[in-house]
């Protein structure tokens, strides 16, 4: 918690919340991370969430995501094995109006590692025309930074979602400062209904 203060104005305070998968396929459990969520903005305060890696063994996590999928008859549970889906469920829980996306690279590119193939908006009037936009995009979506992870596809995969609710969605580099990827000062990539 004290890395992440050295990076906070000092006027708020910060809480850590610590989620697993579990907390997002019950209903109970996900209106408690909501008020928690809501009652820090009242509190001026800056919830950082991550992900409870040290009690969510990989076993346990696959065992409980197929007793879920089971239960409910569906396939549609969220996993958050990754920071990005994380990030996209607590936006939709919490009905931002944005949800930012930091990597290693300016956006989204058509060809992985060159970029100057980055898409700096896919933007459609409806939520179906930006489905169809972003499924063509991931067509050309192959490869990762880093072995395990799921590249762009994946980004794409958990951001689209909450884009089609009508939440903007921006892609950008970790090197920039946050109000310049939002105001648009910095190259990324933009994906929302318009």
């Amino acid at each position: 918690m004290e890395n992440y203060r050295q990076f906070i104005n000092p006027k708020y305070s910060v809480r850590q919340l610590l989620v697993e998968h579990t907390h997002f396929n019950d209903e109970v459990k996900r209106e408690h991370i909501k008020k928690i969520i809501t009652r820090c903005a009242d509190q001026n305060a800056i919830p950082i969430v991550n992900y409870n890696d040290p009690v969510s063994y990989y076993e346990n996590r696959r065992w409980e995501l197929s007793q879920l999928k089971n239960g409910n008859g569906t396939d549609k549970v969220v996993e958050c094995i990754d920071n990005d889906e994380t990030a996209s469920v607590i936006c939709d829980l919490v009905e931002a109006e944005t949800l930012l996306i930091l990597t290693g690279v300016d956006g989204i590119y058509k060809e992985a590692g060159d970029p100057s193939t980055l898409v700096e908006e896919i933007t459609a009037k409806s939520a179906k025309e930006l489905r169809d936009k972003v499924r063509l995009l991931q067509d050309s979506c192959v490869g990762a930074s880093r072995k395990g992870a799921g590249g762009a596809f994946a980004k794409l995969e958990y951001v689209l979602p909450t884009a089609m609710k009508g939440t903007r969605v921006l892609i950008g580099h970790a090197r920039h400062k946050i109000s310049d990827i939002i105001d648009g000062k910095v190259k990324c990539t933009r994906i929302e209904i318009v």
